[in-house]
């Protein structure tokens, strides 16, 4: 069934599910002969959207909860973006269920989970911070609140470069 140009909320939907099949290789009918119509097309181009279960994500944590009992840190991966469902929301939610931790992929996601108001710490997983002199980073890790984890010595001696002296000690 062909989109309404009524409806465009039907269309987004749609247009993000055939784009969507298209990415994985897979052709889904009757959307194949629509999609022909209007690709490369703004419409298309525009149309992808997520809607994302913020009881879900809370349900999920509380069962990850009950399965490894209180006495367990719990350290929800945001990276990515949140895998693109939004860093700073789904930390947000994961804090007020209870996360210890939050972990990023680098210092720049650290920096905006941290702007945003999240207030439990953050653990950057990949490269050191050399880029970031200057920002409130430092700030942020006297408080405790941003970790660092060591992939070698070499890195290690590059975090420290960046930080010291301003932080002391320096959280891994």
């Amino acid at each position: 069934r062909s989109p309404s140009a009524s409806k465009p909320d039907s269309v987004r939907k749609i247009s993000a599910s055939v784009s969507m099949c298209m990415g994985s290789g897979r052709w889904i009918e009757p959307l194949g002969e629509w999609y022909d119509r209007i690709q490369g097309s703004a419409l298309l181009m525009d149309a992808s959207f997520l809607e994302v279960d913020v009881a879900a994500i809370r349900r999920n944590y509380r069962r990850l909860r009950d399965l490894v009992g209180p006495q367990t840190r719990i350290c929800p991966v945001i990276k990515g973006n949140a895998y693109g469902m939004g860093a700073t929301e789904v930390g947000r939610v994961l804090q007020q269920a209870g996360a210890s931790m939050l972990a990023v992929y680098d210092a720049n996601e650290a920096l905006e989970v941290l702007d945003a108001g999240v207030r439990c710490p953050i653990l950057v997983l990949g490269p050191d911070p050399c880029y970031l002199r200057g920002s409130n980073l430092r700030g942020y890790c006297n408080e405790g609140r941003v970790h660092f984890t060591v992939h070698g010595l070499d890195h290690w001696h590059r975090i420290r470069c960046v930080l010291t002296p301003d932080v002391t000690p320096i959280p891994l």
